[in-house]
Parts: C-alpha cells; sequence; structure tokens
C-alpha cells in the first residue's frame, strides 16, 4: 500500500491526508485485508481455511519517544517457503510501517528522520543517536534497533511513499539525464 508523504513536503494545492497517530495502537496486531508477504504474496491469495489459524508472536513498535513491545499475528507465505518470512499486517491505515514482523516504526518516527535529514542534513547515525538518548530518558533498559535496521526501515519506508509530483520536462520526459534545481 503507498504511504502518504508528510504534509510539509507536499506541494502548495497537493491532497494529502493526515498521518494517523499510532498512539492508539493496541498491544495485539492482527492480519486484515490487505496483509501479506515481502515476496508479495497476498493473505486473499489463501485458502480461508488457512489463513484462520495465524501465529502470534512478539514485535517491537518503535516510535518518536519510545519503543512498545506488542503481539503481531502472521501466517506462514506458502510462496516463498522462506523460514524468516511470513504474512502479516500492513499497518499503514494506524500510521505504523511494518518492516519485517519483528520491527514495526510509526510514520511519524521515520518522517521525523526526513524532517531532519531535509533541514540539516542529519546522518543516520547522528538521528539514531539521539533517539538511543531520548529511549534512556523516557523508558530505561527499551533500547532503539541497531543504526543498520533503521537505515533499513527508513530506506523502505521511503520506497512506499508517494512522493511524485507528476512534474516531468516537456523536452526529456519524466527522466531526464541532468537535473538542475534550485529549491523547492
Amino acid at each position: 500500500m503507498r504511504v502518504s508523504p508528510p504534509r510539509w513536503c507536499a506541494l502548495p494545492g497537493e491532497n494529502v491526508p493526515v498521518v494517523p497517530s499510532p498512539l492508539s495502537v493496541g498491544a495485539h496486531l492482527r492480519l486484515d485485508a490487505l496483509s501479506r508477504c515481502a515476496c508479495g504474496t497476498a493473505i486473499h491469495a489463501i485458502p480461508k481455511w488457512e489463513a484462520s489459524t495465524p501465529v502470534t508472536r512478539p514485535a517491537v513498535l518503535f516510535g518518536s519517544d519510545k519503543r512498545q513491545n506488542v503481539l503481531i499475528d502472521t501466517f506462514p507465505c506458502p510462496t516463498c517457503h522462506h523460514r524468516r518470512r511470513s504474512i502479516g499486517p500492513d499497518l499503514a491505515v494506524i500510521g505504523v510501517f511494518n518492516l519485517n514482523n519483528d520491527f514495526l516504526f510509526t510514520h511519524e518516527l521515520l518522517n521525523a528522520y526526513t524532517n531532519a535529514f531535509t533541514a540539516s542534513e542529519t546522518p543516520f547515525s547522528a538521528f539514531c543517536l539521539m533517539l538511543r538518548r531520548r529511549y534512556e530518558d523516557q523508558c530505561p533498559g527499551f533500547n532503539m534497533c541497531s543504526d543498520e535496521t533503521f537505515v533499513r526501515a527508513w530506506f523502505s519506508f521511503s520506497y512506499l511513499q508517494d512522493l511524485d509530483s507528476g512534474f516531468q520536462c516537456p523536452t526529456c520526459g519524466p527522466s531526464p539525464d541532468v537535473v538542475i534545481a534550485d529549491g523547492v
């Protein structure tokens, strides 16, 4: 499912829906009609009787000021048969990005990195250090994920964001060889 960009990076006149706040995320996240595996297999492609027995397992939800332990329903993927891949819920409607059914990130957190990077060229390592310190203040012992995991999550999330403005060069088309930009 495509993810809306933050309102602050939309162009004037673009209709950008409000990003939901995951404040009311429950402790148990269930499979839904949009559930799918990383290989692309959707839950609706599996006979109903198989999908009725999900596996409930622990996951970690990373937010902008703390992490939360949650339970998530998954189902073994019948297509890719990869031991670490399972069909899991698409949580975009509640403002959560499901990286791999183990690590979940709020849209608020991932958009905060986009904001920091575009406003002050904040590197991933500095942003993750800031989060580690914030987590330590809010809830000692509940650590942030590794920098590598956060980088993987952010790039996966930004790939899903609908950042296309529809603009294209009348001569070169949508993919010019050279782009010169001076502000937005």
